[in-house]
C-alpha cells in the first residue's frame, strides 16, 4: 500500500526488496561456512552456525520492529502504535527459545554457565541495534519503507 501511496511500482518493489533480504542470508552463509572451514574452531561447528543463523535471523527481527515504529512519523495513528508495540512484544517473546537455542549446545560442549550466557544474549544484541537503524533510516527517508519491509521478510523467510 505505502509503495502504491508512493507511485512506485509496488510487484517490483517487493521483489527487489525480498529477493535482496534472501541474498543477504545466502552470502552469510557462504561466508560463514568458509570462514568456518579456513579456522580451526575448538567448538562444534553445528553451534557456531547456530548463533550465526540466530544472529543473522535477529537483524531483520530488529529491523521489522524498527519499520514499524518508524511509520508513526508518516501515520501519527493509535491502531499503528499498538500494532507495533504487539510486534515488539511477539519478537521479544520467542527471542527466549532462540537465546536457550543458543546456549543450550554451548554448555553440552561444556562451555561454562556465564559464557553460554553471555552467547546467548550477543547473538539478540543484534536486534535493538538493528532496529534503531532500521527507524532511523526510514523516518529519514519515508520512500525506502517499503523495500525495507520487504527486505526484512525475504531475509526471515
Amino acid at each position: 500500500d505505502k509503495a502504491n501511496e508512493l507511485d512506485m511500482i509496488s510487484w517490483i518493489v517487493i521483489s527487489i526488496g525480498f529477493l535482496f533480504g534472501g541474498l543477504l542470508i545466502i552470502l552469510a552463509d557462504i561466508f560463514l561456512n568458509k570462514m568456518i572451514a579456513n579456522k580451526n574452531i575448538k567448538a562444534n561447528k553445528r553451534s557456531i552456525l547456530m548463533f550465526s543463523a540466530i544472529t543473522l535471523h535477529n537483524i531483520p527481527e530488529g529491523m521489522a520492529i524498527g519499520v514499524a515504529f518508524a511509520s508513526l512519523f508518516n501515520n501519527p495513528d493509535m491502531s499503528i502504535l499498538i500494532s507495533s508495540i504487539m510486534l515488539a512484544f511477539g519478537i521479544g517473546i520467542q527471542n527466549f527459545p532462540e537465546g536457550v537455542a543458543t546456549s543450550l549446545p554451548l554448555r553440552r560442549e561444556g562451555y561454562p554457565i556465564k559464557k553460554c550466557l553471555f552467547y546467548g544474549q550477543a547473538s539478540g544484541i543484534v536486534e535493538p541495534i538493528r532496529g534503531v537503524i532500521g527507524a532511523v533510516l526510514v523516518s529519514i527517508v519515508s520512500e525506502l519503507l517499503p523495500f525495507v519491509l520487504c527486505f526484512a521478510s525475504g531475509a526471515m523467510i
